[in-house]
């Protein structure tokens, strides 16, 4: 079940993107985010960008502190930490999957992946980001699972969401 905010009860999510495309810069619409790490200074770090860009960002330290929250809030986009103690980023993001929610997800980690372990990644996520990033590379990256330019313009080396098929399988 997707819990809607009233102002877009009305709209679909491809009418909410259209008015996005077409929306002057003071005119675009702020996004829902719900970002998930273990690390307290990523979380405000990225939160902070984030917001400066005008999008509503929720942030839940850790995976166990997420799982909750999609089911409280509509979230146009989930970031979140592949490995965290107890709850990690593969079960948030099935659980935000599982509710049968149109919310993107993005997963991000530090660490260096088995290529099994990378292919279940990429085929159940939206994106993926390896750490460390540029905030740059995390806003293109973003933009782009929100279908969309709706954060920092600037061209760089990205891993979009719609290429994440790119391993073979």
């Amino acid at each position: 079940m997707t819990i809607q905010r009233p102002e877009y009860q009305n709209i679909g999510r491809h009418e909410r993107l259209e008015c996005v495309l077409e929306a002057t810069p003071s005119e675009k619409i702020a996004f829902e985010i719900l970002l998930v790490d273990d690390d307290p200074n990523i979380l405000s770090t990225l939160s902070s960008s984030l917001a400066d860009s005008s999008h509503h960002v929720t942030t839940a330290l850790g995976g166990q502190n997420a799982l909750d929250v999609p089911h409280q809030n509509f979230f146009d986009l989930v970031i979140t930490d592949l490995n965290m103690p107890g709850v990690d980023g593969i079960t948030v993001l099935r659980r935000v999957k599982g509710i049968g929610s149109n919310t993107k997800v993005i997963i991000m980690t530090g660490s260096v992946l088995p290529t099994s372990t990378l292919r279940l990644v990429l085929r159940e996520a939206n994106g993926f980001s390896p750490k460390p990033f540029s905030l740059t590379e995390l806003y293109r990256t973003v933009a782009s699972c929100l279908g969309s330019e709706v954060l920092s313009p600037s061209p760089c080396k990205q891993t979009p969401c719609g290429s994440v098929e790119a391993l073979p399988p």
